[in-house]
């Protein structure tokens, strides 16, 4: 349902600042007020009645969720403090694009060309807490607007305003046109945490922070987290940096020794499956011709992918000197191909030569070229034989 009021203590959502809630009561009735919203000079309050029912002339008492209101204002006053900081850091191109202001929680969009370092980070971070320890009053004033505009107090380019306008100055840092609910003092946002950076768009960047019992939650996990470490690695927490490096280090080479294992013992049996198939010898190069069947049988693999036939090529071409090797294979509903060599007869060369004739299109470098075969692979095989004897033949 829906109540509107003569007067209200509710803050209706606006600015990117999230709406009070609370609760309506009459005589006998209750109404639970969960958002606030302006349409033109009155402010809506739609919610749900709990109890009994409203009539039009009732009197009734209005009460917000008071704790909520202390958490979006500690957000808020957060914002303006974050945009200070960005403008201090970053430069004064940096101007607010967007924000979400809610309970102890805020998104601020901004200019800026470039993702932010983490140093950069870290430095917006600690010019706010410490502006949140100065303990700065905040000012709230209405004034006129070119008077607003002399004082240098910043605008949000997308909104319009009136005659007269209501500043919010923290310091002699921070002066903008606000609308919004703040806190009386910096030293009640508690502290202030970003938890992260990333892009909106084109040269808008976003901050995610939180501020109050939400960045305390977020250290206090944080801390947890730490402990657990200390705990379960048996170090000091001055160390935790440097074991986490070493163990890290550890875990990498010891994949890299697992991944070279699983190469070696793929490669011979590559190898061992090699003696099998049908690798002629035509001018001192040995000439490998592979379709999905040959592929699939030395593999060991029903579905291929470039990846496979590539590390497949790789393991060949080691263990055959001079090799001229053509791969063709089916790989999201394309046939696909890859022709390498590990001599001076070009790969490059022969998928230009015979491009036309063999229906190829692809590109690459001397030794490797990856493309698509466009053409049904019935009888393809042969054709690609007579291609690679008379290429190797006039080569060589």
């Amino acid at each position: 349902g829906i109540i509107i009021l003569t007067k209200t203590p509710f803050y209706a959502e606006a600015g990117g600042q999230l709406a009070d809630r609370g609760v309506i009561k009459g005589e006998g009735s209750v109404f639970e007020v969960e958002k606030a919203l302006k349409m033109g000079e009155a402010i809506i309050h739609r919610g749900v009645v709990r109890e009994g029912a409203f009539s039009e002339g009732d009197r009734v008492w209005a009460t917000i969720d008071i704790e909520r209101r202390k958490a979006l204002a500690r957000a808020h006053t957060a914002t303006h403090l974050l945009q200070t900081a960005l403008r201090d850091v970053l430069g004064e191109h940096v101007s607010q694009q967007g924000s979400m202001v809610d309970e102890d929680r805020l998104r601020f969009d901004f200019t800026h060309f470039e993702k932010l370092s983490p140093l950069e980070i870290e430095k917006i971070e600690n010019i706010v807490n410490d502006f949140i320890l100065r303990n700065d009053k905040v000012e709230k004033k209405v004034l006129d607007l070119e008077t607003a505009k002399k004082e240098g107090a910043l605008a949000f380019f997308k909104d319009k305003y009136s005659e007269k306008v209501r500043v919010v100055s923290i310091g002699d840092y921070s002066k903008e046109f606000c609308g919004g609910t703040h806190l009386d003092f910096t030293s009640q946002i508690g502290l202030f945490s970003i938890i992260s950076e990333s892009s909106v768009s084109s040269g808008i960047r976003r901050i995610e922070a939180v501020v109050g019992k939400s960045a305390y939650s977020d250290y206090k996990q944080t801390r947890e987290v730490l402990s657990s470490l200390v705990k379960q690695l048996k170090t000091r927490r001055g160390d935790l940096k440097d074991v986490v490096e070493r163990l890290l280090e550890e875990a990498k080479n010891a994949r890299s020794r697992v991944e070279k294992l699983k190469r070696d013992k793929f490669s011979l049996a590559v190898k061992e499956r090699l003696k099998g198939e049908n690798i002629r010898k035509v001018s001192g190069i040995n000439i490998f011709l592979c379709d999905d069947r040959t592929l699939k049988n030395i593999l060991k693999e029903e579905h291929l992918d470039a990846a496979k036939v590539l590390d497949f090529i790789d393991i060949v071409k080691d263990q055959i000197t001079p090799l001229f090797i053509f791969c063709f294979f089916s790989e999201e509903e394309k046939t696909k191909f890859i022709c390498s060599t590990n001599t001076d007869i070009s790969a490059k060369e022969f998928v230009s030569r015979y491009k036309e004739k063999l229906s190829l299109k692809g590109g690459g470098r001397h030794n490797l070229v990856q493309g698509v075969l466009n053409r049904s692979k019935h009888d393809f095989l042969g054709k690609l034989e007579e291609c690679c004897l008379e290429f190797i033949r006039k080569e060589k």
